[in-house]
């Protein structure tokens, strides 16, 4: 018998209960892994040099705010898969037993989750800054405006359901994926999004490694800081394609052609900024 048709055999009757506990336990150890992680950089004073802006205190309340609200979403997670997620993966045929697929068609499923991640993302990330939506789903996540790892999860719950859930699981059942493979995948996802938020830019960060066609840390921290434009998470195709990348260009040839951080930290214009603010600049 095969691990994953062994370990299911021991595990509660319901496959959704099962389904549920797996991804909680990835999503919850990777959250904490890379939360934690980078929030020890902060503490050492060696890699400020990889920092995109300096160093803030996070204000109290809003931390208190921001770890309530994780608590409660991981604490909800299990429910949340087993009946609003499940169904789904089942009626695909997403297997939980069974042996793991070649590694070369673990690979591609998750490339092609990546693509598909990108695309719904960006348009769903994009719809939140409508200026008719923004303020009562995407500005909770927003009050962050230098980025910090652990605010990747701070947000709505619809923008929770809509602008997250379904991006991520999309490509896991257009594929049909194993349960073993949608798994890692959902590690790296937590890693991209833990990275994205942490206001540095690593070298060794497979997320920084290929800024031509990757969307990176530093458009992201700049989406925060500027909200405005740098909707996309993997890739930087769409923001691209759709122009929505012209503020976030602008200002890296300004904080390359003066490096001092005070101006790097400065918005694009005051026009942009302000437009920006409250979440109407794509409108």
């Amino acid at each position: 018998m095969d691990f994953w048709t062994e370990l299911r055999a021991h595990g509660p009757a319901s496959d959704g209960l099962f389904f549920g506990i797996l991804i909680e336990l990835v999503h919850g150890s990777s959250f904490l892994l890379f939360t934690g992680i980078y929030l020890a950089l902060d503490r050492m004073a060696v890699f400020d040099k990889f920092r995109i802006r300096p160093r803030v205190v996070q204000d109290a309340k809003l931390t208190r705010s921001t770890i309530k609200e994780i608590l409660l979403s991981h604490t909800l997670t299990v429910p949340y898969i087993w009946l609003l997620v499940w169904p789904v993966m089942s009626w695909r045929g997403v297997s939980i037993i069974g042996p793991a697929p070649p590694l070369a068609t673990a690979a591609l499923q998750i490339i092609g989750s990546m693509l598909t991640e990108d695309f719904l993302f960006y348009w769903l990330h994009r719809a939140m800054h409508h200026r008719l939506i923004y303020k009562y789903v995407h500005k909770q996540h927003h009050s962050y405006k230098n980025t910090v790892s652990y605010a990747a999860e701070y947000s709505s719950a619809i923008e929770q359901s809509v602008a997250n859930v379904i991006p991520t699981y999309s490509g896991p059942v257009l594929f049909r994926m194993h349960i073993s493979t949608l798994l890692f995948w959902l590690f790296l996802r937590m890693w991209e999004t833990a990275d994205a938020h942490s206001g540095y830019v690593l070298p060794w960060s497979p997320w920084n490694a290929c800024l031509a066609i990757q969307g990176g840390t530093a458009r992201h921290d700049f989406h925060h800081s500027h909200n405005v434009g740098s909707f996309g998470s993997f890739f930087k195709f769409w923001d691209w394609a759709m122009g929505t990348d012209a503020d976030f260009r602008s200002h890296q040839r300004k904080a390359v052609a003066m490096p001092d951080p005070a101006i790097r930290a400065e918005g694009p214009s005051a026009s942009v900024t302000e437009a920006a603010g409250d979440g109407r600049k794509d409108d």
